[in-house]
């Protein structure tokens, strides 16, 4: 499928199991933070991933939206929030073991370099929801 090919409307069935998000539209919102501002860290230790999104603190009404996304996206997930000694910056943590699937694009920032590609899937959530990935 090329870039310029139109999408079909998003199908929850095409995305795999553990990524089909519940509200499309708060899911493009997370990508577009994500892209910008976090990261999933995969454990060796066999504990279960954490999305790591780092905000800015003088900004709460996006760190409490951040947290609403996140947790509507792992389906009801906690979400820990916690701020850094230097106090200018809100950390969001979530761990759920599908963040990996739900955020394909987890690879360390210098591997980003190359560009990032979303999955067809990812692709018609924000080709339906593109406001919402760019307000993120």
């Amino acid at each position: 499928m090329s870039r310029d090919e139109p999408l079909t409307p998003f199908d929850p069935a095409v995305a795999p199991a553990p990524a089909r998000p519940p509200d499309p539209a708060t899911y493009a919102y997370l990508l577009g933070v994500h892209l910008g501002a976090g990261r999933v860290a995969v454990r060796l230790n066999g504990r279960a991933p954490v999305l790591r999104l780092s905000l800015a603190a003088a900004y709460p009404g996006i760190v409490d939206e951040c947290s609403a996304a996140i947790a509507v996206t792992s389906h009801g997930g906690p979400v820990d929030v916690h701020t850094p000694r230097t106090g200018d910056l809100q950390v969001l943590e979530s761990a759920w073991e599908q963040w990996p699937a739900v955020l394909p694009q987890h690879a360390p920032a210098e591997d980003r370099r190359a560009g990032i590609a979303l999955a067809p899937w990812q692709r018609q959530i924000v080709q339906a929801h593109p406001g919402a990935l760019v307000r993120g």
